[in-house]
């Protein structure tokens, strides 16, 4: 089953969302479905996620996006496993920037490939940040969620 998403949600900064738990509650009592946890978030976030989660009944948090140059595919596994409300969480990865972790010799597109069969996260609980034709293909083959960002409807279609 697909992690469900709402109708709005709501983005700020990973780093903003420590010590929230209230807000996160409000913000679901309003009738908001997602928390997205912004900014290139590394495995560190989990621990924001898992407070998020245990605040909130219904409200779904997803990571936009974790970084696969900069944060390994087990330490995302390690992190979703000690999760206990997994079914409100969307793990979402991106291939962001390799330059700026010094990964300016490799394949982006194989750089995701390898990390999303690293990935022990069910598919359903999976988001890929695509903006372009090949990793919306990608995202639709391998994952629950395209995560477009910053275009319209029609630059995804």
């Amino acid at each position: 089953m697909t992690v469900e998403l709402g109708r709005y949600g709501v983005w700020d900064r990973a780093a903003r969302w420590v010590g929230r738990g209230e807000d996160a509650a409000e913000l679901e009592d309003l009738g908001f479905g997602t928390l997205w946890l912004g900014g290139s978030p590394d495995g560190s976030v989990m621990t924001t996620v898992s407070a998020l989660l245990d605040a909130t009944g219904k409200i779904t948090v997803a990571t936009a996006v974790m970084n696969v140059w900069t944060t390994p595919a087990g330490e995302v596994n390690d992190g979703y496993r000690a999760l206990a409300w997994t079914d409100r969480f969307l793990v979402g990865i991106g291939t962001g920037h390799g330059e700026l972790a010094g990964e300016v010799h490799h394949s982006p597109y194989q750089k995701l490939i390898h990390y999303l069969d690293e990935l022990d996260v069910p598919r359903d609980r999976l988001a890929l940040a695509a903006l372009g034709p090949r990793l919306l293909r990608l995202a639709a083959a391998r994952t629950s969620v395209a995560h477009p960002y910053l275009v319209t409807p029609e630059y995804t279609a």
